[in-house]
Formats: C-alpha cells, sequence, structure tokens
C-alpha cells in the first residue's frame, strides 16, 4: 500500500524573491511535497504565520546582522514552537554564535551551486 505523500509547509522570508524557487530544488525531499511560501519583510512573515500553520521557516535574508538577529528575536518571541533555520553565507563564528543566540534552531551554510551540511549539529 502506497502512503501519501506528506506536504512539508515552509515559509521562507527573504530580500530576494527568487530565492523560493531555487530553496524547492534544494530541499527536495523524496516522498514530500513541500509547499513553500513567500515573506519579504518581517511584517508579511508575522502575518503569514499568524494566520496559517507552518511546519518550518526558512530566513535567507542578507540584512545587516543587528537587523538579522532582531528578526530572529521577533519570530522566535511570537511563534516559539516554529522551528527557525538560517542560511548564512559566512562561516564566522561570532556570526554564527549571535545567530544561535537570537533564537535560530539551526544554521546552514549557504553558497551559490548548493546548501551544505548544518554548521553545529
Amino acid at each position: 500500500m502506497q502512503s501519501t505523500p506528506k506536504t512539508i509547509r515552509l515559509l521562507c522570508l527573504t530580500d530576494a524573491p527568487g530565492d523560493s524557487d531555487d530553496l524547492a530544488s534544494k530541499l527536495a525531499i523524496e516522498g514530500s511535497d513541500i509547499d513553500i511560501a513567500l515573506a519579504t519583510s518581517l511584517g508579511d512573515a508575522l502575518s503569514h504565520l499568524g494566520e496559517r500553520r507552518v511546519d518550518c521557516l526558512l530566513c535567507t535574508h542578507s540584512d545587516a546582522l543587528q537587523r538579522h538577529l532582531t528578526t530572529i528575536r521577533t519570530l522566535r518571541g511570537e511563534f516559539p514552537a516554529v522551528p527557525v533555520i538560517v542560511f548564512v553565507d559566512s562561516e564566522a563564528s561570532e556570526y554564527v554564535d549571535a545567530v544561535l543566540d537570537a533564537g535560530a534552531t539551526e544554521i546552514l551554510q549557504s553558497t551559490v551551486a548548493s546548501v551544505s551540511e548544518p554548521l553545529l549539529g
């Protein structure tokens, strides 16, 4: 008997709208459907999270570090049960530590070609 594929509902908070299609191809999981919604601002993300169930929040913002940290703290404060995965372009330990301290659940190194393994884990 074949099981019904599980739909994974992701909310992608990004300042680059084309990222959601790129993420969909990189995050393909065999046997699962991925539904990616896009938010281009913190306000959009909060509105979406208040109206719809989300399995995970992906944050790919390339804002200045302090604004990025404020975004993560706000999301974790409002929706503490939703995992927050942050894609970073830097392996700098002070950046990774700051993002984790702000409440990120996981950090993944992002490259132009692919998403690599978690930096910590």
